[in-house]
């Protein structure tokens, strides 16, 4: 059991690292002047072609925080998860066009590991809801608290897209606070814990293949 715990952790570390590496650099939102010292802002635009790969854990007593806990012999860091971490499920979501270069975000499919084995999903563990379900202007933006490795990831749609870079500026300037829904756009928190990846393919080698969106 032990030997599992240590590999189920190594498996959270290298979704921990999937995430961390997908935030890209992108042109830096300039919101109108404020007093709030927020740090860099990042912001990528999605596009038809692309898809989102979203990593749930899988918590027994609920959340999407994994328990850890690391223990450091010599040399030897040693991270091993409690039996509250079942394991994780990752949901595929296309990204289609739309009308007037828009786009729409289609759930594809899901899969759960747990314990090692395996199982399809129709349904996905963190639902993309939006009130622009028939065709947006869709952007995931990154505010950065610390460090480009910890941030708050928040997806912003609208169907104009004056409207969306007023969006993305209200959330720079006050964060979550102004996460809100109206008439024409939409706002989604991504919790902390969750992998949210932004991925476009391309041909390499004479294979297809998926990669970060960059």
């Amino acid at each position: 059991m032990q030997f599992a715990n240590i590999f189920v952790a190594k498996i959270s570390l290298v979704v921990g690292c999937l995430l961390f590496t997908a935030c890209p650099h992108k042109s830096p939102v300039q919101p109108t002047p404020s007093t709030s010292n927020i740090g860099e802002t990042d912001y990528v635009d999605l596009k038809a072609g692309w898809r989102i790969r979203v990593i749930t854990p899988i918590v027994n007593s609920g959340g999407y925080i994994i328990p850890m806990t690391t223990k450091v012999e010599g040399t030897v860091i040693t991270v091993t998860t409690g039996k509250d971490f079942l394991g994780y499920q990752t949901d595929y979501y296309d990204i289609r066009p739309s009308d007037a270069g828009m786009v729409k975000i289609k759930f594809n499919h899901g899969e759960t590991v747990i314990q090692g084995k395996k199982t399809e999903r129709t349904q996905p563990a963190l639902p993309l809801s939006s009130q622009t379900s028939d065709g947006g202007f869709f952007r995931l933006v990154y505010l950065i608290r610390i460090s480009q490795h910890d941030h708050d990831m928040v997806l912003l749609a609208s169907t104009r897209h004056d409207s969306l870079h007023d969006l993305t500026n209200s959330v720079v300037m006050d964060g979550l606070n102004n996460c809100r829904v109206s008439e024409d756009s939409s706002c989604t928190a991504i919790p902390k814990g969750v992998g949210f990846i932004l991925e476009e393919k391309i041909r390499k080698n004479g294979k297809t293949q998926w990669i970060s969106a960059r």
